[in-house]
């Protein structure tokens, strides 16, 4: 996993794109709490990375990430992996950036 993660802060929030491979974008609207590694981190769960991606990309043990990402959802009152999307959704933390469609044919 070597993805370099770019934040780019406009109008209050923060627009994560990860590079060209991965196509995925989405506006984060970070509460006050999070530390900007926290901010990394979360956007690699997002992505459906696992504990032990984010631990080699950011040259930690795993149970060092596994800790950060509980505070994390503590932080962020997130009840689990499933409802991680639905939890942050519900109280405006994340927005999807719809993607356009290409239509062959």
């Amino acid at each position: 996993m070597h993805n370099e993660i770019n934040f780019k802060y406009q109008e209050g929030r923060l627009s994560i794109h990860s590079d060209k491979s991965t196509g995925s974008n989405f506006w984060l609207y970070p509460p006050l709490c999070l530390t900007h590694k926290e901010l990394q981190i979360l956007y690699c769960i997002l992505q459906g990375k696992s504990v032990n991606d984010i631990a080699e990309y950011r040259n930690r043990s795993s149970k060092t990430i596994w800790g950060q990402k509980k505070h994390i959802y503590l932080k962020l009152g997130i009840q689990s992996d499933v409802t991680i999307y639905r939890d942050l959704m519900q109280k405006g933390i994340i927005l999807f950036e719809k993607q356009k469609q290409i239509t062959i044919g």
